[in-house]
């Protein structure tokens, strides 16, 4: 009887034994696909948290350039730094690169960017500018060193770049400018603390609207003429580096859309030669997990490099690889040197009014299907939360409506808040509307607001609604808020 309770006992044993392995592998599975977290899953409160923790434990390795404060920040000048998985010693005016001191018979190409020409995630010669410093010496047959020299920090935008190279092009002496951007670089300026930090302020104050990288391209008047502008300043830097003798060329490296490049190539009349990363080349297996840093393999930049040297070599008369980058079609990935024939207006026209389509919808109702993909900014697209600083509530075009209908609730345990004005703004080419309204500190908790909808904004094309809020809020976690938009709708 002793050795069957024994037996049965053993069996129980090795049951739960199996259950618990079982049950540990579930487990396991389930944290990691819980803390696989995408970004753009989060809501902005959510993101606040997230940031304000990633802000305080990142590296103290940046400074401000108080004598150009376009560029916004270097790094430590002359430090042996620990950041963006690499261990390396910074030149003497703050970049991962070689000094600024330029050796006789050196023929420097100077690389402009930002996270992905510094290229986070890899080693500086794991970089696809030290790449093509390689094949370079090894294709290119000149009498010279051909050295790539590297102008670029996570952050960067088109302004920090261009503000970048005027300051430091005496001391640099480049005998050619590649400019690598990327479809965030119409965000704002980031800022860093006294202590090297970048900073995110606990009221997360932005001077200027803060187009964060996730908002898709589309046909809004705000979105494209900030890229016009963008596109005017590479124009006007082609100039200078022209009178200069100086070539310049564009590499475009996130996964762009051909048809609205050529399409801002052509109306900013931008001559230099450019090429595009094919999407194929920026996802899947070239891709770091986003645990890491969720930018390029050094496999992908190695193909990148020859992608650079393949249009260089073309323009500057230098061998031409033995083998070039193809498609998954099996085409070269192609350098252009004059736009290619074609409407790019109409077909880049076309393009961002079908996103409009598929992630807009007529109305805004926080926590929506649509929620996510209408909200840029200072604002929370889960509960409509509005911090200060601008935020942007984007709408699709309804045809024959005139004007929106805004709810907006204030905050009742935050009176100290109150009264508080807000601008509430719709750009358009014609210059808008504008309304401001103020929020009571008492009486009705709901308040509407009414905003005309300019005439020449197109049926089916964004609505850019931007909110402008003095101040706000600031709950323990960091989160800040001002008011809650809970509804728009078009009338």
């Amino acid at each position: 009887m002793a050795n069957k309770f024994l037996n049965l006992l053993l069996v129980l044993c090795s049951v739960l034994f199996c259950i618990c392995i079982i049950l540990g592998a579930g487990w396991f599975t389930c944290f990691k696909a819980k803390h696989a977290i995408d970004i753009n899953d989060l809501s902005y409160n959510q993101v606040q948290i997230l940031m304000r923790q990633y802000l305080d434990n990142t590296p103290g390795v940046l400074r401000y350039t108080w004598f150009e404060p376009e560029i916004g920040y270097t790094l430590k000048p002359h430090a042996k730094l620990t950041c963006w998985g690499d261990t390396f010693e910074s030149n003497g005016i703050g970049y991962r690169t070689a000094p600024t001191k330029k050796n006789r018979g050196t023929y420097r190409i100077l690389f402009l960017g930002d996270s992905w020409t510094y290229v986070m995630g890899v080693s500086e010669t794991e970089s696809f500018p030290h790449q093509f410093e390689v094949i370079a010496n090894r294709f290119a047959g000149l009498d010279k060193r051909i050295q790539a020299w590297t102008l670029a920090l996570p952050g960067y935008n088109t302004t920090n770049e261009i503000a970048a190279l005027d300051a430091f092009y005496d001391q640099i002496q480049p005998n050619a400018v590649v400019l690598c951007p990327t479809m965030n670089d119409i965000n704002s300026t980031l800022e860093i603390s006294p202590q090297g930090n970048f900073l995110r302020s606990r009221r997360n104050q932005c001077q200027d609207l803060n187009f964060y990288s996730h908002f898709r391209p589309m046909d809004s008047y705000l979105y494209l003429s900030r890229w016009e502008r963008v596109y005017g300043l590479l124009r006007e830097t082609e100039l200078r580096l022209y009178e200069k003798g100086v070539p310049f060329f564009l590499f475009f490296i996130t996964p762009y859309d051909e048809a609205m490049v050529h399409h801002l190539v052509e109306r900013a009349k931008i001559e230099s030669p450019y090429t595009i990363v094919p999407t194929e080349y920026v996802f899947g297996k070239w891709r770091q997990s986003s645990e890491k840093f969720g930018h390029g393999t050094p496999e992908a930049y190695v193909i990148y490099a020859k992608i650079v040297y393949q249009m260089v070599a073309k323009e500057q008369g230098w061998k031409a690889l033995g083998k070039g980058v193809k498609t998954e079609k099996g085409v070269e990935v192609p350098a252009y040197f004059d736009t290619p024939p074609g409407n790019w207006d109409k077909e880049c026209s076309e393009l961002l009014k079908a996103r409009v389509r598929k992630y807009l919808s007529y109305g805004f109702t926080p926590g929506s299907k649509y929620s996510k993909s209408q909200c840029v900014g200072n604002i929370d697209f889960a509960t409509g939360g509005i911090s200060s600083g601008k935020s942007l509530i984007l709408l699709r075009r309804r045809s024959n409506a005139t004007r929106l209908s805004l709810t907006v609730r204030r905050i009742l345990k935050a009176r100290i808040l109150y009264p508080l004005v807000l601008k509430f703004r719709i750009s358009s080419p014609s210059g808008g509307t504008r309304v401001t309204v103020e929020i009571p500190k008492s009486g009705a908790e709901v308040q509407k607001v009414v905003v005309p909808i300019p005439s020449d904004i197109q049926e089916g094309s964004a609505i850019d609604l931007v909110v402008d809020t003095p101040r706000s809020i600031v709950s323990p976690n960091y989160v800040s808020c001002s008011v809650y938009v809970t509804g728009v709708e078009q009338n």
